[in-house]
Protein backbone atom coordinates (compact mmCIF):
# COMPACT_ATOMS: atom_id res chain seq x y z
CA UNK A 1 0.00 0.00 0.00
CA UNK A 2 2.81 2.48 1.19
CA UNK A 3 4.41 1.97 -2.47
CA UNK A 4 1.06 2.85 -4.43
CA UNK A 5 1.05 5.78 -2.09
CA UNK A 6 4.69 6.50 -3.05
CA UNK A 7 3.88 6.57 -6.38
CA UNK A 8 0.99 8.60 -6.89
CA UNK A 9 2.68 10.93 -4.56
CA UNK A 10 5.31 11.22 -6.98
CA UNK A 11 2.92 11.90 -9.77
CA UNK A 12 0.85 14.22 -8.00
CA UNK A 13 4.75 16.23 -6.92
CA UNK A 14 5.70 16.08 -10.86
CA UNK A 15 2.34 17.29 -11.80
CA UNK A 16 2.21 20.63 -9.22
CA UNK A 17 5.47 21.14 -10.36
CA UNK A 18 4.84 21.18 -13.64
CA UNK A 19 1.66 23.65 -13.46
CA UNK A 20 1.29 25.15 -10.00
CA UNK A 21 -1.63 27.39 -8.75
CA UNK A 22 -0.67 30.43 -7.95
CA UNK A 23 0.65 31.35 -4.82
CA UNK A 24 1.15 28.26 -4.03
CA UNK A 25 4.36 26.21 -3.34
CA UNK A 26 4.87 22.51 -1.85
CA UNK A 27 6.94 19.35 -2.10
CA UNK A 28 8.65 16.98 0.07
CA UNK A 29 10.58 18.00 2.95
CA UNK A 30 13.63 15.66 3.00
CA UNK A 31 14.53 13.72 -0.39
CA UNK A 32 14.09 10.53 2.10
CA UNK A 33 10.66 11.00 3.11
CA UNK A 34 8.00 11.87 0.08
CA UNK A 35 5.03 11.26 3.47
CA UNK A 36 6.10 15.08 4.75
CA UNK A 37 5.90 17.69 2.70
CA UNK A 38 6.35 21.67 3.02
CA UNK A 39 4.20 24.30 1.73
CA UNK A 40 4.11 27.75 1.54
CA UNK A 41 1.03 29.20 0.69
CA UNK A 42 0.52 33.19 -0.06
CA UNK A 43 -2.29 34.85 1.28
CA UNK A 44 -5.33 35.57 -1.03
CA UNK A 45 -5.53 38.88 -2.82
CA UNK A 46 -8.33 41.27 -1.11
CA UNK A 47 -8.55 39.29 2.25
CA UNK A 48 -6.65 40.69 5.41
CA UNK A 49 -3.88 38.27 4.70
CA UNK A 50 -3.17 39.47 1.30
CA UNK A 51 0.76 39.82 1.22
CA UNK A 52 1.39 36.77 3.96
CA UNK A 53 3.73 34.42 3.23
CA UNK A 54 2.28 31.40 5.39
CA UNK A 55 4.70 28.18 6.22
CA UNK A 56 2.78 24.82 6.14
CA UNK A 57 3.35 21.14 6.91
CA UNK A 58 1.16 17.76 4.76
CA UNK A 59 1.16 15.24 6.33
CA UNK A 60 0.31 11.92 4.12
CA UNK A 61 -0.56 8.14 5.28
CA UNK A 62 0.77 4.77 3.80
CA UNK A 63 -2.79 4.29 2.86
CA UNK A 64 -2.98 7.87 0.81
CA UNK A 65 -5.08 8.55 -1.20
CA UNK A 66 -7.80 5.96 0.45
CA UNK A 67 -7.14 8.43 3.68
CA UNK A 68 -6.66 11.98 3.29
CA UNK A 69 -3.63 13.69 4.71
CA UNK A 70 -3.50 16.24 7.44
CA UNK A 71 -2.05 19.82 7.32
CA UNK A 72 -1.09 22.42 9.84
CA UNK A 73 0.15 25.67 9.77
CA UNK A 74 3.57 26.03 11.30
CA UNK A 75 3.24 29.93 11.36
CA UNK A 76 0.86 31.89 13.48
CA UNK A 77 -2.34 32.44 12.05
CA UNK A 78 -5.84 33.67 13.70
CA UNK A 79 -8.88 32.12 11.89
CA UNK A 80 -11.80 30.13 12.64
CA UNK A 81 -11.10 26.87 10.58
CA UNK A 82 -7.65 27.02 12.17
CA UNK A 83 -6.91 25.38 15.61
CA UNK A 84 -4.41 26.93 17.88
CA UNK A 85 -1.76 24.80 17.11
CA UNK A 86 -1.98 25.14 13.35
CA UNK A 87 -4.23 22.72 12.36
CA UNK A 88 -6.46 22.64 9.36
CA UNK A 89 -10.13 22.01 9.78
CA UNK A 90 -11.44 21.91 6.37
CA UNK A 91 -14.15 19.59 4.91
CA UNK A 92 -11.86 18.04 2.37
CA UNK A 93 -9.65 16.92 4.62
CA UNK A 94 -11.87 14.68 7.13
CA UNK A 95 -12.50 10.85 6.47
CA UNK A 96 -14.35 9.49 3.28
CA UNK A 97 -18.00 8.96 4.18
CA UNK A 98 -21.36 10.28 5.69
CA UNK A 99 -20.13 12.83 8.42
CA UNK A 100 -21.57 11.64 11.81
CA UNK A 101 -22.75 14.91 12.73
CA UNK A 102 -25.16 15.27 10.15
CA UNK A 103 -23.20 18.92 9.46
CA UNK A 104 -21.47 17.81 5.93
CA UNK A 105 -21.90 15.84 3.29
CA UNK A 106 -20.01 13.16 1.86
CA UNK A 107 -19.64 14.78 -1.67
CA UNK A 108 -17.84 17.58 0.43
CA UNK A 109 -15.65 15.49 2.11
CA UNK A 110 -12.30 13.25 1.38
CA UNK A 111 -12.21 11.07 -1.77
CA UNK A 112 -9.24 9.36 -3.49
CA UNK A 113 -9.91 11.48 -6.68
CA UNK A 114 -8.56 14.40 -5.37
CA UNK A 115 -5.33 15.52 -5.02
CA UNK A 116 -2.64 18.06 -2.47
CA UNK A 117 -3.22 20.67 -5.47
CA UNK A 118 -7.11 20.54 -4.79
CA UNK A 119 -5.98 20.77 -0.96
CA UNK A 120 -4.22 23.72 -1.22
CA UNK A 121 -6.80 25.50 -3.47
CA UNK A 122 -9.42 24.77 -1.33
CA UNK A 123 -7.38 25.75 2.27
CA UNK A 124 -6.82 29.06 0.52
CA UNK A 125 -10.15 29.49 -0.54
CA UNK A 126 -10.77 28.75 3.54
CA UNK A 127 -8.49 31.55 4.12
CA UNK A 128 -10.17 34.21 2.12
CA UNK A 129 -13.90 33.06 3.34
CA UNK A 130 -14.20 31.37 6.60
CA UNK A 131 -16.73 28.90 7.84
CA UNK A 132 -18.04 30.35 11.15
CA UNK A 133 -20.90 27.53 11.69
CA UNK A 134 -18.35 24.88 12.75
CA UNK A 135 -15.49 26.65 13.64
CA UNK A 136 -11.96 24.99 15.34
CA UNK A 137 -11.37 27.98 16.35
CA UNK A 138 -14.10 30.00 18.50
CA UNK A 139 -12.61 32.97 19.36
CA UNK A 140 -11.62 33.58 15.67
CA UNK A 141 -14.86 32.97 14.68
CA UNK A 142 -16.56 35.19 17.15
CA UNK A 143 -14.23 38.13 15.97
CA UNK A 144 -15.13 37.42 12.59
CA UNK A 145 -18.74 37.78 13.09
CA UNK A 146 -18.88 40.77 16.03
CA UNK A 147 -16.09 42.88 15.10
CA UNK A 148 -14.68 42.08 11.60
CA UNK A 149 -12.74 45.35 11.91
CA UNK A 150 -10.52 44.07 14.38
CA UNK A 151 -10.21 40.51 12.76
CA UNK A 152 -9.23 42.00 9.67
CA UNK A 153 -6.33 44.07 11.64
CA UNK A 154 -5.27 41.51 13.20
CA UNK A 155 -4.82 39.60 10.44
CA UNK A 156 -2.92 41.90 8.65
CA UNK A 157 -0.63 42.11 11.16
CA UNK A 158 -0.39 38.55 11.15
CA UNK A 159 0.52 38.56 7.34
CA UNK A 160 3.21 41.29 7.85
CA UNK A 161 5.20 39.34 10.59
CA UNK A 162 5.19 36.23 8.23
CA UNK A 163 7.25 38.54 5.52
CA UNK A 164 9.57 39.47 8.70
CA UNK A 165 10.03 35.95 9.93
CA UNK A 166 11.11 34.39 6.52
CA UNK A 167 13.14 37.51 5.53
CA UNK A 168 15.67 37.22 8.73
CA UNK A 169 14.72 33.08 8.05
CA UNK A 170 16.18 33.18 4.94
CA UNK A 171 19.06 35.84 6.10
CA UNK A 172 20.89 33.70 8.41
CA UNK A 173 23.78 31.52 7.64
CA UNK A 174 22.97 28.67 9.66
CA UNK A 175 21.22 25.52 7.55
CA UNK A 176 18.74 22.66 8.32
CA UNK A 177 16.97 24.95 11.47
CA UNK A 178 13.92 25.53 13.05
CA UNK A 179 13.26 28.92 14.76
CA UNK A 180 10.44 29.21 17.38
CA UNK A 181 9.07 31.81 18.90
CA UNK A 182 6.09 31.06 21.06
CA UNK A 183 3.87 28.76 19.60
CA UNK A 184 4.97 30.01 16.43
CA UNK A 185 7.69 27.59 14.30
CA UNK A 186 9.43 28.07 11.19
CA UNK A 187 9.46 24.90 8.59
CA UNK A 188 12.40 22.95 8.38
CA UNK A 189 14.78 23.42 5.57
CA UNK A 190 18.45 22.94 4.27
CA UNK A 191 18.74 26.01 2.69
CA UNK A 192 22.30 27.83 2.41
CA UNK A 193 22.61 31.79 3.11
CA UNK A 194 21.71 33.73 0.10
CA UNK A 195 22.39 37.63 -0.68
CA UNK A 196 19.45 39.92 0.36
CA UNK A 197 18.33 43.01 -0.92
CA UNK A 198 18.61 45.67 1.25
CA UNK A 199 16.02 46.74 3.03
CA UNK A 200 15.68 49.48 4.83
CA UNK A 201 13.43 50.93 8.49
CA UNK A 202 13.09 46.73 9.20
CA UNK A 203 13.59 46.07 13.06
CA UNK A 204 13.28 42.65 13.96
CA UNK A 205 10.11 40.84 14.49
CA UNK A 206 7.17 41.71 17.39
CA UNK A 207 7.56 45.52 16.85
CA UNK A 208 4.44 46.61 15.40
CA UNK A 209 6.17 49.78 13.63
CA UNK A 210 8.56 47.80 12.04
CA UNK A 211 7.60 48.30 8.12
CA UNK A 212 7.95 52.19 7.64
CA UNK A 213 7.10 51.39 4.07
CA UNK A 214 4.86 48.08 4.13
CA UNK A 215 3.45 48.53 0.70
CA UNK A 216 7.13 47.75 -1.43
CA UNK A 217 8.32 45.73 1.57
CA UNK A 218 5.63 43.19 1.57
CA UNK A 219 5.39 42.77 -2.35
CA UNK A 220 9.09 42.34 -3.10
CA UNK A 221 9.89 40.38 -0.47
CA UNK A 222 6.90 37.71 -0.46
CA UNK A 223 7.73 37.75 -4.03
CA UNK A 224 11.07 36.65 -3.58
CA UNK A 225 10.16 34.03 -1.21
CA UNK A 226 7.85 32.38 -3.20
CA UNK A 227 10.59 32.57 -6.50
CA UNK A 228 12.94 31.54 -3.96
CA UNK A 229 11.45 28.31 -1.97
CA UNK A 230 9.71 27.09 -5.70
CA UNK A 231 13.27 27.16 -7.40
CA UNK A 232 14.67 25.67 -4.17
CA UNK A 233 11.96 22.57 -4.38
CA UNK A 234 12.42 22.16 -8.02
CA UNK A 235 16.38 21.42 -7.74
CA UNK A 236 16.40 19.93 -4.43
CA UNK A 237 13.21 17.12 -5.00
CA UNK A 238 12.61 17.13 -8.49
CA UNK A 239 16.06 15.99 -10.04
CA UNK A 240 16.66 14.04 -7.11
CA UNK A 241 14.18 11.62 -8.20
CA UNK A 242 14.29 12.11 -11.83
CA UNK A 243 10.69 11.60 -11.66
CA UNK A 244 9.14 10.17 -14.88
CA UNK A 245 5.75 9.84 -16.61
CA UNK A 246 4.12 7.53 -14.11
Amino acid sequence: MAGFALKRLMAEYKQLNSNPPEGITAGPSSEDNFFEWNCLITGPPDTCFENGVFPARLSFPEDYPLSPPKMRFTCELFHPNIYADGKVCISILHTPGDDPTGYESSSERWSPVLSVEKVLISVVSMLAEPNDASPANVDAAKMWRENRQEFERLGRELATKTLQQSYYFLSKPSASRVEASGDSIAPKTNVQATPQPNVQNVTKPGNDNSLKSPSNFVFVIGSLIVVFFGVFLFFKFFKSYKVNAL
